[in-house]
């Protein structure tokens, strides 16, 4: 990776972590008006309202698991790509919401998406790692 790419790449990633950031405080400030913003039944309002405020700390998690894996997909690790982005919806999430509605009830539903961020997060760690391992093996090979 070049000087300018570096660059370019600690902007992007503070960008998106800064507006995701922004958008959890925005979120947890703010989830009621945020809500009724779309919808005024009093019912929906209560449930998006507690769902807004527990799904706003997974932003700074997705925003994360999104660079990751546009990093990835411009690098052609096509396999740590794919792995990453169907562990968030597809492997994680869909199982955690059965699994904590059958515990939890909605609020089970509610939290299966900051869980699944989590899992994918760590797990997204653990593959940015070894891209980084690799990428320095690579760029020594190449300079040696």
């Amino acid at each position: 990776m070049g000087v300018s790419e570096e660059k370019n790449s600690k902007i992007i990633d503070g960008t998106a972590l800064g507006f995701s950031l922004m958008c959890t405080v925005l979120f947890r400030s703010f989830p009621k008006q945020l809500v009724m913003f779309f919808i005024d039944e009093e019912m929906s309002v209560a449930f998006g309202t507690r769902f807004l405020s527990v799904l706003a700390f997974a932003a700074p998690l997705c925003a994360m698991s999104y660079v990751a894996n546009m990093t990835f997909q411009a690098a052609r690790r096509r396999k740590s790509s794919l792995v990453l982005s169907t562990m968030r919806k597809g492997v994680v999430d869909i199982p955690a919401m059965v699994l904590l509605k059958s515990k939890l009830g909605l609020d089970g539903i509610t939290l299966a998406t900051p869980f699944a961020e989590v899992v994918s997060a760590i797990i997204g760690g653990v593959l940015f790692a070894v891209f980084l391992k690799s990428l320095k093996r690579e760029e020594k090979e190449l300079y040696t």
